[in-house]
């Protein structure tokens, strides 16, 4: 699976280059089920960009459906570790996420529905 993603920062694997496919959910939202890939000894934070707040929401693992997601690095060893969830939007979209690790930034954009871009 990790060669159909690209890896942002070397801490998360994210579809940038193809579209997420989505299916009605809950009235008014639509939802892409997409594992979320993380390296296992790092953490990482990913957020909905500002200018889809409103618009999109995000989740993996236990915590639900929300605007940020934290995934703390805790095994020893270097690795891959996959979360069940994916991405919740009003319409089909290029859904603006942050990604931050170790004191780093990427903003990165996920199809949601539509092909974004090429960027």
């Amino acid at each position: 699976m990790l060669s159909s993603l690209d890896v942002v920062l070397d801490v998360v694997a994210l579809p940038m280059r193809s579209t997420v496919p989505a299916y009605a959910a809950e009235p008014g939202w639509l939802y892409a089920k997409m594992p979320l890939l993380a390296r296992s000894e790092v953490s990482v934070e990913l957020r909905v960009a500002p200018a889809a707040i409103g618009r999109a929401k995000i989740g993996w693992g236990p915590a639900g459906m929300g605007t940020r997601v934290l995934v703390l690095g805790c095994a020893p060893a270097p690795g891959w570790t996959a979360y069940a969830g994916g991405y919740q939007v009003v319409g089909p979209m290029c859904l603006p996420l942050l990604v931050r690790s170790a004191g780093r930034e990427a903003l990165v954009n996920v199809g949601i529905g539509v092909r974004c871009p090429p960027g």
